[in-house]
Parts: C-alpha cells; structure tokens; sequence
C-alpha cells in the first residue's frame, strides 16, 4: 500500500447532455422529512397506513394519469424538473395526489 501511487487524480465530468445521456445536471430536492410530515398534516386525505406498496404504481397511474395535476409530486431526472414533494416517500405522494383528484371537480371520487 506504502508503494501505490494513483495515476489520475482529477475528478471525472459528467458527460454532456446528448442521446447518449439524457441526464439533466440540476439535481433533485435533498429529502426534507420536516417538509413532507408538515404536508401530510395539512391534507384532508391520508393514505392508509396498511396500503400494499405493490399497488402504489396502480393508483399513481389511475390518479396521475386520469388528468389529476401531479406536477407537485413528480419529478423528471431527464429535464431537471421536480415538483415541491417530488422527495417525499411514496406514501406522502400518494397520500397528496389523493387530496390532488378530490380537489379537481371533473374527476369522480374514489
């Protein structure tokens, strides 16, 4: 170990965005548990504590995909856009995409 000697020290770039990566440089919100437990608070409507994670994808797709505004709670490491909650676990998201389709009138309740 007293004999190794590195041979290249200068930190690596990223790679620039093209279609070989398609990675934005602007890095997500740094989880923020405080702001997350404060939001849940704040709603009307909180997912089910025993709610099947395997079935968060479901009603994400049913909520989010059924003309529901998600914007909040999305986020999209391609172009570098991150909704407020996009840090938040995906029960806080569920639980804030649940208020999100009670909220919009032209959708039916579930």
């Amino acid at each position: 170990m007293d004999d190794f000697t590195p041979t290249n020290t200068k930190l690596q770039e990223c790679p620039p965005e093209g279609s070989a990566w398609r990675a934005s440089s602007k890095l997500p919100p740094t989880p923020n548990q405080e702001l997350c437990s404060c939001m849940v608070k704040s709603l009307g409507c909180v997912a089910k504590s025993d709610v099947d994670t395997k079935k968060f994808g479901d009603l994400f797709s049913f909520i989010c995909g059924g003309g529901t505004d998600c914007t909040g709670i999305n986020g999209n490491g391609t172009t570098g856009e991150y909704g407020a909650y996009s840090m938040c676990n995906p029960k806080e998201r569920l639980s804030w995409a649940m208020n999100a389709v009670r909220e919009a009138p032209s959708l039916p309740l579930f």
